[in-house]
């Protein structure tokens, strides 16, 4: 098992950034691997998802190089004032690991939790077809949620706005990309009624049952879900998914 710490020159974003990659090397010799991408909520880095969770363990028991990249307070999308962070998730990043590790771009997977599942599913509804499977966990079309305090700042540096129903924020409406969505690609959306953000999932859950290539789990603690739930889900989704191939 390889953990692999890469601080790289990003020429999206015009400075350095860093991505954490879990590559089971020594379980699985002589393969190409397909790639999960793992976003985590805003505001937390790259090691998130190691210092929360058994990625190491998941990675060699399924097989796949797990990519976890710094995204900042980006949203995953590229930032109106700030930051081309969709584009060195989606473009840049995909290139690098291919040529630094032995994967399966073919067989690429993204998946996130709270703002970083937000940010998981526009990447693939962005770029139909790209994405094998994608998850959100904890989160749903952030522009049907309101935003107070200091997350109304994020919300402006990324989206441009913190008035999403203004025409210009429309791109961002998960619910309206998902129309364009690839016949190829599965979606996965788990929620709790108590998350931070079961508004906007209540809603995209409605647009998302018109699609039969959309999973919807509606979680029945009544509390927030946390690190251990999504991760037992995204290994549920990962092993439904790839026994499709």
């Amino acid at each position: 098992m390889a953990l692999v710490l890469n601080q790289f020159y990003s020429e999206a974003l015009t400075e350095c950034n860093s991505m954490m990659a879990v590559v089971p090397l020594e379980k699985h010799p002589g393969k190409q691997y397909p790639v999960l991408w793992l976003l985590a909520p805003a505001g937390m880095d790259h090691t998130a998802w190691q210092r929360h969770t058994d990625v190491e363990g998941m990675a060699e028991r399924l097989g796949i190089i797990v990519v976890m990249p710094d995204m900042k307070l980006s949203y995953g999308v590229d930032m109106v004032h700030g930051f081309a962070y969709g584009q060195m998730l989606t473009e840049e990043l995909p290139k690098m690991v291919g040529d630094y590790f032995p994967a399966d771009l073919s067989r690429q997977m993204i998946a996130g939790t709270m703002e970083g599942g937000y940010g998981a599913f526009y990447a693939a509804l962005r770029k139909p077809g790209q994405y094998r499977f994608a998850a959100c966990y904890s989160c749903g079309s952030l522009t049907d949620e309101i935003f107070e305090g200091r997350e109304q700042k994020q919300i402006e540096h990324a989206f441009g706005t913190r008035e999403f129903r203004e025409t210009s924020a429309n791109r961002y409406d998960l619910k309206g990309r998902l129309k364009d969505c690839s016949g190829e690609q599965s979606f996965s959306l788990m929620y709790s009624k108590k998350d931070r953000f079961a508004g906007s999932a209540e809603q995209l859950a409605e647009a998302m049952k018109g699609f039969p290539h959309c999973k919807i789990v509606k979680s029945e603690a009544d509390r927030p879900l946390g690190w251990n739930d999504w991760k037992l889900q995204l290994e549920k989704d990962l092993k439904e998914n790839m026994g499709k191939e």
